[in-house]
């Protein structure tokens, strides 16, 4: 409710005259009432920009809350569960989204797979440690000798997530294979 004082003035003095029972004393205590309403009215306006980017963060929050158990997926090893999560379809640009970026182009050894690419996301516990393949082959050995935490591999059909594949090592020092695609997801014995 915004107050026109102008109009406000004229109405209190044509309404409320000095031959009313109001005094001026009065009168001055309801112009400063009027005036006090209209100054938290300014500071009301003051406050929706903050109001608006509080609620915007709220927002954000809220819409990212879900995805939270994605965000330390960079770390040297992951936890397997981080895959069995990913629901498909999937894409291309989603599944570097949370595996990252520091992924090798691989060659799928498959040759019944027509059009496909792969990528393989090496995720190492010793500096500097690096697992040269050029083809979709998994570093079991890096695994077992505490080299490398886990590796996954993403294979793609158009853009679109067909399987992706992860061998990590349990607490127990077992090593799994664990395959997922559209249809299935089987964890499999490496040791």
């Amino acid at each position: 409710m915004h107050i026109d004082k102008s109009k406000f003035k004229e109405d209190f003095d044509n309404n409320i005259s000095s031959e009313k029972i109001f005094t001026a004393e009065e009168k001055y205590n309801i112009l400063n009432k009027a005036k006090s309403l209209d100054t938290k009215h300014q500071r009301y306006n003051l406050l929706k920009p903050s109001i608006i980017i509080s609620l915007a963060a709220v927002i954000i929050f809220l819409l990212v809350l879900p995805n939270l158990h994605l965000i330390n997926l960079r770390s040297d090893n992951f936890d397997y569960k981080i895959i069995q999560e990913i629901d498909f379809p999937i894409n291309k640009e989603e599944i570097i989204t949370i595996l990252g970026d520091n992924y090798v182009p691989v060659i799928p050894s498959d040759d019944s797979l027509e059009d496909v690419e792969s990528l393989r996301w090496d995720y190492p516990l010793i500096k500097d440690y690096e697992y040269i393949e050029e083809y979709d082959f998994l570093d079991i050995e890096g695994i077992k000798e505490g080299k490398l935490g886990s590796q996954v591999i993403v294979t793609f059909r158009n853009e679109e997530v067909i399987s992706i594949s992860m061998l990590y090592k349990e607490e127990d020092g077992s090593i799994y294979l664990l395959h997922k695609n559209k249809d299935k997801s089987n964890k499999i014995p490496m040791n």
